[in-house]
């Protein structure tokens, strides 16, 4: 099982902080699928976060209920690893055979990994010529805690599943965000409950990933606190107002504007990160996915504020989804990125 590999017919699982998703596709040409299951499972998060037995007990369930209610038969799966879970670097190297990288990696790997290489579960995968040195590839680096992923993949296994790779999930919403033979360069960002992956592609490969702790739970608290409401009303304003002036006299639009100016200054950061590494790059649109999509005037303030183009995007947008299904999963349909990119993988 590796991080990157492995194909075949499968359902994605993503396993989210406060909910499960499962998706099954079928491809209907050059990069387009037809919807043939989907399914979206509520899950106290407190049963995801944990480790425990009997948490991991409780989560299996979970996870072969929404396989049942979605009408999913298959048993081979991939899933999604947050963001939390994993780490995903670009590094150079001078251009070698795969085995030669291989053995490289295994000895330096720990010059570029957060966590001990004994540790760590870790793979990697050539994008391509270094954009500012031809002599040179692009590589990408993926790891994430041997003991995690080993404890993850044996539960679901004891469901009577077959998990045939992992992946970081900054890397599957990328599936969803872009076609297949983009040529321009993008930011995307997907807005979750607790953090926002952040990721740079230039055409459709990744060139910078990262992870911003602020995620809808940190605009949530911003206006809890500055209004003095709870959490549930403080959701509501935020989905229902957003970014606009007029609402409840500028209240919630006042109270969130320093929390989303901070945010729109890592985005900033990101984007300088990449300009210094490469010469002559440009940014040609901000892709906003999860509740970056959701929250009123969110992306226009994005746009204003950085002076690159903000595009709202569905993460079924290369999909055919039959009507009644979209309509039963139009409250959550932005939530899918993890999982729908998941289901996009193709062998190769």
């Amino acid at each position: 099982m590796r991080i990157f590999k492995g194909m075949g017919d499968y359902f994605a699982l993503d396993i989210g902080t406060k909910a499960i998703r499962v998706v099954q596709l079928t491809p209907q040409g050059d990069d387009s699928w037809s919807l043939l299951h989907a399914g979206y499972m509520a899950v106290d998060p407190k049963i995801i976060a944990s480790d425990s037995d009997e948490s991991r007990k409780k989560l299996g369930q979970a996870i072969k209920s929404a396989v049942v209610q979605a009408g999913i038969s298959a048993t081979n799966c991939v899933i999604g690893i947050e963001s939390s879970r994993s780490f995903v670097t670009m590094i150079q190297l001078p251009k070698m055979t795969d085995s030669e990288r291989s053995s490289i990696l295994k000895y330096q790997a720990d010059k570029y990994i957060p966590i001990p290489v004994d540790d760590a579960k870790i793979d990697w995968v050539v994008l391509g010529d270094s954009p500012d040195n031809p002599q040179q590839d692009e590589v990408m680096l993926a790891s994430v805690t041997q003991d995690y992923i080993e404890g993850l993949v044996d539960m679901i296994d004891s469901l009577g599943f077959n998990v045939i790779a992992v992946e970081p999930n900054s890397i599957s919403m990328l599936r969803a965000a872009l076609a297949a033979n983009s040529t321009s360069t993008n930011m995307v960002i997907n807005v979750g409950e607790r953090s926002t992956d952040v990721v740079i592609a230039i055409g459709s490969s990744p060139r910078l990933v990262r992870t911003l702790p602020i995620g809808l739970q940190s605009f949530v608290r911003t206006i809890s606190q500055g209004l003095n409401v709870k959490d549930d009303q403080a959701q509501q304003f935020l989905l229902k107002f957003g970014l606009e002036k007029t609402r409840l006299d500028g209240q919630v639009y006042s109270t969130l504007i320093p929390a989303i100016d901070g945010f729109v200054s890592d985005l900033k950061k990101s984007v300088s990160f990449l300009e210094s590494r490469y010469s002559n790059l440009k940014i040609d649109s901000i892709l906003a996915m999860g509740f970056a999509a959701t929250i009123p005037l969110f992306s226009e303030y994005i746009s204003d504020n950085t002076g690159i183009p903000v595009q709202i995007t569905n993460p079924w947008q290369k999909v055919r989804v039959p009507d009644s299904e979209r309509a039963s999963m139009a409250a959550v349909e932005y939530e899918y990125a993890t999982a729908v990119g998941l289901a996009q993988r193709v062998e190769k």
